[in-house]
């Protein structure tokens, strides 16, 4: 295991065991019509990966006009999916999980579409992101939704 170079403690007896985890930062857009011409909605946060290849789960927090949302779900070398789940709805936003799906392209850049199961959706919704590397070993920097909250 990489030794953190972030403030932290080591586990103690009874905590769970650290393992091998990467904080990346993701961006991109998801389509979505506007009045006036706007067709896209910008967002962008950050997601833990394992460094353990045979481990493809991910979560943490995207945030874009609507406000926070926390991302759970699955990343591999050639696909990226996960549930978008807003904290509330007070800014007008979807509060049901929006699902995303992506497959890695040439460019380096994830495209995809996205889904509110239940809700009637437009046909074309497109979305692109791009994941980069932020901080190694990051097991013990919270992601997602801040404790009592």
């Amino acid at each position: 295991m990489r030794k953190p170079d972030y403030p932290h403690h080591q586990p103690g007896e009874g905590d769970p065991p650290w393992i091998d985890i990467d904080l990346c930062s993701i961006g991109g857009w998801f389509s979505q019509e506007f009045p006036g011409g706007a067709n896209a909605t910008a967002f962008g946060g950050y997601i833990k990966i394992a460094t353990d290849p045979s481990d493809i789960a991910i979560d943490g927090l995207i945030v874009d006009s609507y406000g926070p949302a926390e991302i759970r779900g699955e990343m591999t070398d050639t696909t990226l999916t996960f549930l978008k789940q807003y904290y509330d709805g007070h800014h007008g936003a979807i509060v049901r999980p929006i699902q995303y799906k992506f497959e890695k392209k040439e460019d380096g850049k994830w495209h995809g579409s996205y889904d509110v199961p239940g809700y009637p959706m437009p046909a074309d919704t497109r979305a692109v992101c791009h994941v980069s590397p932020a901080i190694e070993n990051a097991f013990g920097i919270m992601t997602g939704k801040p404790r009592g909250f």
